[in-house]
């Protein structure tokens, strides 16, 4: 049922006990399948596109948040289902999903309780969390009607799918066919301490928007990992991922 993909990192010596211990809880549970690893040496994209062209139902992803970007446009085209053990430092996409790290995700893979999930799109790119633009002066027209601008106090504005991290949490449903822009703002200076007052606010929700560039800016970050040159259109995407989720899960 299950194939797994372990990302190169987990090369280094201090994951083998770790691995090993998965390893044999997934046995045990009746769900190792075939394993594939990657290293520095192989060429990542079509290694996967190999893998997925053998009439792959589930790719469990072995490792962190940037593992799964790695694998998201192609799993999502080749409508597999993902799976995640998480391991390592950066896993806000697991904990969303309600996955717990190392050996207790696998029992979360053995019950297989399957949600879809919306994404976003980005320059002809699937996203699953957010795209941020930094700086003042960076305009994003919404739904072909009107457009909004950032300001000089304007540290970023993002539009995002899962959860932003800021002064607070905030936690959005990844079921509900939108996009949230938000608009983070630098602390400003008091005469005897800084204030954070209204850093973060909610702008509005969108289902098509298109970020142009500006003086200051002319490319986003897509999910913290990649850059991509403005002006660029971000839509919510017509295909849904599906993920294996626990029930700890945030929506």
């Amino acid at each position: 049922m299950y194939q797994y993909i372990y990302d190169n990192f987990l090369s280094a010596k201090k994951y083998d006990k770790t691995l090993a211990r998965i390893e044999a809880k997934l046995i045990d549970l009746g769900i190792k399948g075939k394993t594939h690893k990657l290293t520095v040496l192989k060429n990542f994209e079509s290694y996967l596109k190999e893998i997925a062209d053998k009439n792959l139902d589930s790719l469990v992803v072995v490792g962190d948040d940037t593992t799964i970007i790695k694998v998201l446009n192609i799993i999502v085209e080749k409508e597999i289902v993902l799976g995640i053990i998480p391991i390592g430092e950066k896993n806000m996409v697991a904990d969303f999903f309600g996955i717990p790290k190392n050996i207790d995700a696998c029992d979360i893979l053995a019950a297989r309780k399957i949600e879809e999930v919306d994404l976003g799109k980005v320059g002809g790119q699937f996203f699953l969390s957010s795209v941020e633009a930094y700086g003042e002066g960076v305009s994003i027209l919404c739904n072909n009607q009107y457009e909004i601008k950032t300001l000089a106090n304007t540290e970023k504005i993002g539009f995002y799918n899962l959860c932003f991290k800021g002064e607070s949490d905030r936690i959005f449903n990844p079921q509900d066919g939108q996009l949230e822009i938000i608009s983070n703002h630098k602390e400003s200076k008091g005469l005897f301490k800084k204030t954070k007052q209204n850093l973060i606010k909610t702008v509005l929700k969108v289902k098509k928007a298109k970020i142009l560039s500006s003086e200051k800016s002319n490319s986003v970050l897509v999910d913290g990992q990649k850059i991509i040159k403005t002006p660029v259109e971000v839509e919510v995407a017509d295909k849904k991922l599906k993920v294996i989720v626990g029930k700890r899960r945030k929506f």
